[in-house]
């Protein structure tokens, strides 16, 4: 039966090829959504210093972290942003896993590799419900199967259910985010390595809250980040 299930998968993308949601050329067999000469036209970042960046300055004075890295440079109106727009916005959860996928390879053999769980940044549940999944989930999924590790998503969990935070100040997002998030079971966490997901990172305010929510629950736990992308 499997093999009858690929042949007819195979004749239909023969004639009835889907198109890429970028570009609106083919989909060649085994692409998804969006093709591969679209994910190669993404502008990777050159974070090659994990300690000293600019997503690491985000967080002085804040939060000690051990790592943090995005994955590619975010150009306002340019193939990132729409991507991350359908992510979010049009029910494109895969291309959470798709560009997941490709920050994982890029870290294997690297420091993140010392990482023991991928946590992603959690919605609340009425949003998740409303949207219908958590984009950081699927980032984080792609992430992990990069390099081979595992992700909770039921460990930290947002228990406050806020307002978007696009038009807020700094100063604002800030006061919104504290005591918004929380740990279950944070013991599983004791004495671990943990790399936090989020899709793009602003101003911090919502991945230091989740910093300072882990460390508090756990003791000796380690936190890295890593993200799609850091907005201009």
């Amino acid at each position: 039966m499997r093999h009858i299930h690929r042949y007819i998968e195979g004749f239909t993308h023969l004639f009835f090829p889907d198109v890429c949601l970028t570009c609106s050329h083919p989909l060649l067999y085994g692409e998804r959504t969006v093709c591969y000469r679209c994910i190669s036209r993404l502008e990777p970042s050159r974070y090659n210093e994990y300690f000293d960046n600019e997503i690491t300055h985000v967080f002085d004075g804040q939060v000690q972290i051990q790592y943090a890295f995005a994955g590619f440079h975010y150009h306002k109106e340019g193939l990132l942003q729409r991507l991350i727009f359908q992510l979010k916005y049009h029910h494109h959860k895969e291309i959470g896993v798709i560009l997941g996928r490709e920050i994982g390879y890029r870290l294997k053999d690297t420091v993140f590799e010392n990482v023991d769980y991928l946590i992603p940044v959690p919605l609340h549940l009425k949003k998740k419900r409303k949207r219908g999944y958590n984009q950081s989930e699927h980032i984080a999924r792609g992430i992990g199967e990069g390099l081979e590790k595992e992700v909770l998503t039921d460990v930290l969990i947002r228990k406050v259910h806020g307002v978007s935070q696009t038009r807020k100040s700094r100063m604002e997002r800030f006061e919104n985010m504290e005591k918004t998030f929380a740990v279950k079971a944070g013991e599983v966490l004791r004495g671990k390595h943990v790399l936090l997901i989020d899709d793009v990172v602003t101003t911090g305010s919502t991945l230091i809250n989740c910093v300072r929510t882990l460390q508090e629950s756990s003791q000796d736990l380690t936190v890295s980040i890593a993200c799609l992308a850091k907005a201009d």
